[in-house]
């Protein structure tokens, strides 16, 4: 598990913090969702959202990162790093993110975007 805070992805691949294969050599893989969140619900949302992030971080071994962001124009973001697709599914099937999906009820003005990315160092 990597730390929480840290001033960007690049250093923590710098630092050798961030894994770029797993254990049986593949790639890891990168995910950024960009988050629809309703106008004046962001402190909502980033406490269902930290929530969440909590029990990833404690109950998902496959996942190094899920850390919320904000970008300099308000939008919200998750970044996300997962030893497998296999890790990746398992996270969207685990309980306590469908346990969560209530916490986001109108929260969300639309589907997140996501793209998945091939971390390689």
């Amino acid at each position: 598990r990597i730390p929480y805070a840290f001033p960007s992805l690049r250093s923590l691949v710098i630092l050798n913090l961030i894994p770029t294969t797993n254990a049986g050599g593949s790639a890891v893989i990168a995910v950024i969702a960009k988050l629809q969140v309703v106008a004046g619900k962001g402190a909502e949302f980033e406490r269902a959202m930290l929530a969440l992030a909590s029990q990833v971080r404690e109950k998902e071994p496959g996942n190094h990162l899920y850390s919320l962001c904000q970008d300099s124009d308000g939008n919200y973001l998750m970044l996300e790093l997962y030893d497998s697709e296999e890790d990746i599914a398992a996270h969207g099937q685990s309980a306590h993110f469908k346990a969560a999906g209530a916490s986001f009820q109108g929260l969300m003005s639309g589907p997140p975007e996501i793209q998945r990315l091939k971390v390689i160092g």
